[in-house]
């Protein structure tokens, strides 16, 4: 769950590789490896959720649906659910939350 809030819409800098490299080094991935980045994503849940909760209009909480049919079509593919779209993705797109000013 250390993670999660790294993938999250408000944290650009913490996604970038080097960040993630360097946690790497020092804590090994948890098994299985190759699904390092689908933990990742689940994680990012609950901050994305709980942000858009209190942001109404976010568009956190299209991210975080998004990457909820990510993980579905990944491991528990439904009919009728809505398909993962790489272009909400903050992760691939690198667009980022704006803190705004009151």
């Amino acid at each position: 769950m250390d993670l999660g809030i790294w993938r999250s819409a408000c944290r650009r800098h913490f996604r970038t590789k080097v960040y993630t490299d360097n946690y790497l080094r020092n804590f090994s991935e948890a098994e299985p490896a190759e699904e390092f980045d689908d933990w990742n994503r689940l994680y990012s849940l609950k901050y994305n959720l709980n942000y858009s909760a209190g942001h109404p209009g976010s568009v956190t909480r299209q991210t975080a649906y998004n990457d909820m049919c990510f993980l579905s079509e990944r491991y528990a593919p439904l009919d009728g659910l809505d398909k993962y779209d790489p272009n909400l993705d903050p992760s691939v797109t690198g667009a980022s939350i704006v803190a705004h000013a009151d």
